[in-house]
């Protein structure tokens, strides 16, 4: 299970970009993440807060994570679980 916390998400108009941060609760362990979408059609740039957070988490497992990160900021959601 997994349970993705979106904790604040705003826009900043002085660079024309979207920021936000959260958590996700992932076999046990919380993590936390941040983001931000500079509104160039790259989309939502979804890292760690600290490099080292996420070490314990395999590249294919991160992947699917930021995917509900990102799924959730789209549909403006605060707490998703899946």
């Amino acid at each position: 299970m997994i349970a993705v916390t979106i904790e604040s998400q705003c826009y900043r108009d002085q660079f024309d970009e979207w920021v936000a941060c959260g958590t996700f609760d992932y076999e046990g362990k919380t993590y936390q993440w941040f983001a931000n979408n500079d509104n160039c059609g790259r989309g939502w740039n979804i890292q760690p807060s600290f490099d080292e957070d996420w070490d314990d988490i395999t590249e294919d497992q991160v992947a699917g994570i930021v995917g509900f990160i990102e799924r959730g900021l789209y549909e403006h959601r605060t707490q998703y679980v899946f």
